[in-house]
């Protein structure tokens, strides 16, 4: 496993270090902020208030929010150091101690993409799912830039924004919550 903690390590160094450009801060931490669960709320919340939109943006929200809750377990379990903490880092957020596995702003951010994904695969509107997962994404790497996680933390955020949204589909579905899923939609398989 020392190689996986040494290609950890150099990936953020890659990312924080290497690639850190003064020009680029502010953009990173205006990416970075939207990965936030409260600004998440309030653009689903501005979402929602158009009627067609509004079950999406609940569903989208209700994996979001499960996806936050279960991550908040996971850290402490993991108890992992941030990478805020090394001598060399220089941190865009004042983010220290043993929260970093898996990032939060990344596990939001790819559970609300991976959600509207299964709503939308197979629509006219799949684009807004691609678009979502390009956000997501860079979510992801910024939260590396900023210095406050390692490469796999955000890997495991997109594995548990992965399952939250996919967990909270399948309830939905189950239940018959949600917005109405085309015929084609309902009854492709889940991949």
């Amino acid at each position: 496993m020392n190689w996986l903690w040494s290609l950890d390590r150099n990936g953020y160094r890659a990312l924080h270090v290497d690639l850190h450009r003064e020009w680029l801060d502010p953009w990173m931490v205006l990416i970075t902020s939207t990965g936030l669960g409260w600004v998440q709320a309030l653009l689903l919340l501005g979402v929602a208030c158009n009627r067609r939109a509004r079950p999406y943006a609940l569903a989208a929200f209700a994996a979001g929010a499960f996806s936050g809750i279960v991550r908040l377990g996971v850290v402490v379990l993991a108890d992992r150091m941030r990478p805020s903490n090394f001598a060399y880092a220089r941190p865009l957020e004042e983010v220290f101690g043993n929260s970093s596995f898996p990032s939060g702003h990344t596990t939001t951010s790819f559970a609300i993409a991976f959600m509207i994904g299964f709503l939308l695969r197979g629509t006219e509107r799949a684009w807004i799912a691609w678009s979502l997962f390009f956000w997501a994404c860079l979510v992801g790497i910024s939260r590396i830039y900023v210095g406050v996680h390692y490469p796999t933390d955000v890997l495991g955020g997109v594995a548990l924004g992965l399952f939250a949204a996919a967990a909270s589909f399948l309830v939905m579905r189950w239940k018959g919550w949600g917005p109405r899923i085309s015929e084609a939609t309902a009854s492709a398989p889940i991949a």
